[in-house]
C-alpha cells in the first residue's frame, strides 16, 4: 500500500552505484495503448542515455526493464487509474502501486526513484477526512493521493425519536420540541467531534473538510475547537446518503480550491522574505544548497521545471552541474534531473512540497524556490 510512510521510504531510497527504473503509467486507455507507450517511452530513455553516454547503464538495466513490462501486461482490468513502479533488481527492489488518480506516461533512469509524480499527488491530494453530516447522521471519509475510502463502523446517528414530532401539541409544543432538536443536535454534534478529532490525530490528517446538508455543516464547522479548525480546508452540500463516488469528487473539488488558495498565501509570503535576512531562498543554486544543508521547510516547485545536474556519491552534495564536488571533491554522478533528487531530500528531511501549475511569481524566482526554517 502506498502512504505517506512508502512515499519517504521511496525519498530516502539510494540505488548507488547501480540504477533504478521508475515508471509512470496511465491505466485509462485500452490495454493495447499501455504497450504502445510503455515502447515509446523505452526508446526515447535508450536514445536519451545514448546521446549522454550512459548506453552501459542502459543495459546494466535490461533485467528491471523486463521485470517492468512482466508486470504490466499481467495487470489485472481493475486496478485503478494510474500505476508507479520502480525496479533495482541489483539493489534488490521491486515496488508497484496502484493509483487512484491518473498520471503522465513518463519513464525514468537514474540513482534514486523518480518521486515528483507520486509527491505532487501527495500535495494535491492531501491526508483528509471528511465528514458528511446532517442533524440526525455523519459519515466518515478518509483520502489520500486521490484515493478515497469510507471508513467502516463509522456511520453514526443521533439519538433516537428525539426528533419525532406530535402533531397534536400545538405551538408551544412544537417550540419545545425544537428545543429538544437542537440540543439533541448538539451532543451529537460534539460527539462527532471527539471521534474526528481522535481519527485526524490517529491517522495524521492534513486537512479536514465538511459536507452534508447546508445548515447541519455550518453548525458542525462552527463548533470545532482551534485544533480542528485550523485543518478546515472547506465545506460542500451533499445529502448525507450520497454515493461514496459523488462524495469523492465533492472532495477533489475541495481540495483543488483549497490547494490554488494555499499556494497563493505560500508565495505572496515568500515575496515579503525576499533579500538578506530572509527565509526564502530563490533559484536552483540557491535550492540545491538548501537542501543539502537540511533548511527547506517548504519547497515550492513549477510543475514540469526540470534541470540537469549532478549528485556527489560520497556526501551528497547536488548541484546543477555534474563538476567535481566542491565539498569533498569528489566526480558527481550527472542525473537528467536534478530536482527530482532535490524533492526527495526535502520530503525526506520532513519538509512540505507545492508543485505550481499556474502561472506566477514564482517563474521569477526561478521556476523554484524554498520557505526555509532559519536563515
Amino acid at each position: 500500500m502506498l502512504d505517506a510512510t512508502t512515499l519517504r521510504h521511496l525519498a530516502q531510497f539510494d540505488a548507488h552505484p547501480h540504477g533504478i527504473v521508475s515508471l509512470y503509467l496511465s491505466l485509462d486507455g485500452l490495454r493495447d495503448a499501455r504497450g504502445l507507450a510503455m515502447g515509446e517511452m523505452i526508446k526515447r530513455a535508450e536514445k536519451q542515455l545514448q546521446g549522454n553516454g550512459a548506453a552501459g547503464q542502459w543495459d546494466d538495466l535490461a533485467a528491471d526493464r523486463q521485470a517492468i513490462m512482466r508486470h504490466v501486461e499481467e495487470l489485472p482490468a481493475d486496478h485503478g487509474r494510474g500505476l508507479a513502479v520502480f525496479s533495482s533488481s541489483k539493489s534488490g527492489m521491486f515496488q508497484a502501486y496502484a493509483l487512484a488518480a491518473p498520471v503522465p506516461n513518463m519513464l525514468e533512469v537514474g540513482p534514486a526513484p523518480y518521486i515528483r509524480p507520486l509527491a505532487a499527488l501527495a500535495s494535491d491530494h492531501r491526508r483528509s477526512l471528511t465528514v458528511l453530516i446532517d442533524r440526525k447522521a455523519a459519515r466518515l471519509f478518509f483520502g489520500y493521493l486521490g484515493e478515497v475510502r469510507e471508513l467502516e463502523l463509522t456511520q453514526l446517528s443521533a439519538e433516537e425519536g428525539v426528533f419525532e414530532r406530535d402533531g397534536g401539541q400545538g405551538r408551544a409544543g412544537d417550540n419545545q420540541v425544537g428545543r429538544w432538536e437542537d440540543q439533541a443536535a448538539a451532543r451529537f454534534h460534539k460527539a462527532v467531534t471527539a471521534i474526528v478529532k481522535n481519527l485526524c490525530h490517529e491517522l495524521d490528517c492534513q486537512q479536514l473538510i465538511v459536507g452534508g446538508a447546508r445548515q447541519a455543516a455550518d453548525e458542525f464547522a462552527a463548533q470545532l475547537p482551534p485544533e480542528l479548525a485550523k485543518l478546515l480546508a472547506g465545506s460542500f452540500v451533499a445529502d448525507c446518503g450520497a454515493p461514496a463516488g459523488q462524495v469523492a469528487q465533492h472532495i477533489a473539488e475541495v481540495q483543488e480550491k483549497a490547494r490554488r488558495v494555499r499556494q497563493h498565501d505560500l508565495l505572496r509570503t515568500m515575496s515579503e522574505n525576499l533579500g538578506p535576512g530572509g527565509k526564502v531562498a530563490t533559484g536552483l543554486n540557491q535550492v540545491l544548497a538548501s537542501v543539502y544543508e537540511g533548511q527547506v521547510r517548504t519547497l515550492v516547485v513549477k510543475r514540469g521545471y526540470r534541470a540537469a545536474g549532478g549528485v556527489c556519491p560520497a556526501c551528497g552534495r547536488l548541484r546543477h552541474v555534474a563538476e567535481p564536488c566542491p565539498i569533498c571533491g569528489q566526480k558527481m554522478t550527472a542525473v537528467a534531473d536534478v530536482v527530482n533528487l532535490a524533492v526527495a531530500r526535502a520530503l525526506a528531511s520532513g519538509a512540505r512540497l507545492e508543485q505550481v501549475a499556474e502561472d506566477s511569481i514564482l517563474d521569477d524566482m526561478g521556476g523554484v524556490a524554498a520557505m526555509l526554517r532559519y536563515s
